[in-house]
């Protein structure tokens, strides 16, 4: 089951003021991170013959300072990908050249070259992910896939219900194999709990 109340007027206005507070804690955790990044592309743009035909380049990092972010959702029945919506919306606000991905267009190649990503997850039935990431676990439990993330930065939130014996699995597993590739965790893991009070659960994290 995908666990939220998303679609309700009050929650939906909740989750906006959330995910703001949420973005600056992320900014304030990253510390000059995100001004770094950005500086060593300017320098590298400044150094390559191709940088004054690239305006369009200039224009973005301009426009969104704090870098590039992918925000990633596992969603069965739209909760997680609702949260997922707002946090990408108000990041923008906040500096982010920030992204949608559904997990269901995952792809190896193009999530290894990300910094910065958020992960939105939702666990079905008892401990499995839901349809739309099953081909992500399936891609990150591969063996053969060592230390390949050492350029990401990540934070994860999971929904979830106690009522459910794997509680938040699809969270928790992800960062333990995201960490294993060679992910940095930018912030605890979030673990939501429908069966009490999602809405603060996403506050505390």
């Amino acid at each position: 089951m995908d666990y939220g109340v998303y679609g309700y007027p009050l929650i939906a206005s909740g989750v906006v003021f959330l995910s703001i507070a949420l973005l600056v804690n992320i900014v304030k955790r990253m510390g000059n991170t995100a001004a770094v990044s950005t500086t060593s592309r300017d320098e590298k743009s400044s150094l390559s013959p191709k940088a004054s035909k690239a305006p369009a380049s200039a224009a973005t990092e301009k426009s969104y300072p704090a870098g590039p972010m992918t925000v990633y959702f596992g969603s069965q029945t739209g909760t997680a990908e609702g949260y997922a919506r707002t946090i990408v919306n108000d990041s923008k606000k906040l500096g982010f050249d920030a992204k949608l991905s559904d997990l269901e267009d995952f792809s190896p190649e193009d999530f290894m070259n990300k910094e910065l990503c958020i992960f939105l997850l939702a666990t079905y039935g008892e401990g499995e992910p839901t349809d739309n990431a099953s081909k992500f676990q399936k891609w990150y439990k591969n063996e053969e896939n060592k230390q390949c993330l050492k350029s990401i930065r990540y934070c994860i939130f999971g929904l979830g219900n106690r009522q459910y014996e794997h509680f938040n699995h699809m969270a928790v597993t992800t960062d333990k194999y995201l960490e294993l590739l060679g992910g940095s965790r930018e912030m605890e893991t979030g673990l939501g709990d429908d069966d009490d009070n999602l809405e603060e659960d996403f506050e505390k994290w």
